[in-house]
């Protein structure tokens, strides 16, 4: 079945609609959409056999493949790691089916509300920063490099201000989403190594101060 899919155009984020009809003729034949419906439901009971769940299994995973392979791979982000027929169908689906204006602004207000969550690391919050971007530009509604780069000084805490006024008067050229990500991680691994020196005397001290309570206790041999 995998074969008979590549017969039509991948998905490749301007053909949703057309691919969207072949996979979902390509599964009625095989007597597989039920499982992107929602209403093909795994066997239970004392008379199914072992038999009966190998088949579900197989036919479910029959699916998965048909949609990945279907699925051109700088668009696969959305769906590796899936294991589900019917999210492996839904996930894409959420990306390409044309949306409303709501929805449109309700992603944009996420993207503006990401905020950096001690005691995350940089990389996280970056991340999570990223993960906004891509959902509100998979209906459509593109960011710019600039308005990126902005983005992610916002939101971040106090300790954060010097680099943030750095960064703000780098040229056209040095603004950029890969500078700022840089630095910005740069600059957290900087302040995690100064508050663990800042920690380092009294931890040492205290440790210094257990070490003699020991060796005092310490009974002496004759």
């Amino acid at each position: 079945m995998v074969n008979n899919s590549l017969a039509f155009s991948k998905l490749n984020g301007d053909n949703w609609r057309h691919w969207k009809f072949n996979i979902e003729m390509l599964l009625c034949y095989e007597g597989l959409f039920g499982f992107i419906e929602g209403t093909e439901e795994e066997p239970t009971g004392d008379k199914v056999s072992e038999k009966d769940n190998i088949e579900f299994r197989h036919r479910k995973q029959k699916v998965i493949a048909t949609i990945a392979m279907g699925i051109n791979e700088e668009q696969q982000n959305f769906i590796i790691g899936l294991k589900d027929a019917k999210q492996m169908w839904d996930t894409p689906k959420e990306a390409f089916e044309p949306v409303s204006r709501a929805r449109i602004a309700h992603l944009g207000a996420e993207f503006v509300r990401v905020k950096y969550q001690p005691p995350e690391t940089m990389a996280v919050f970056l991340g999570r920063l990223k993960q906004a971007k891509d959902r509100l530009e998979a209906v459509g509604k593109k960011i710019d490099n600039d308005e990126y780069a902005y983005q992610m000084l916002m939101n971040l805490p106090p300790e954060y201000g010097n680099v943030a006024q750095q960064l703000y008067l780098l040229d056209d050229n040095g603004f950029t989403p890969e500078n700022v990500k840089k630095k910005l991680i740069s600059e957290y691994d900087r302040l995690k190594y100064e508050n663990l020196n800042e920690a380092g005397p009294s931890y040492n001290k205290t440790n210094s101060n257990l070490m003699l309570a020991k060796k005092k206790k310490v009974p002496k041999n004759f």
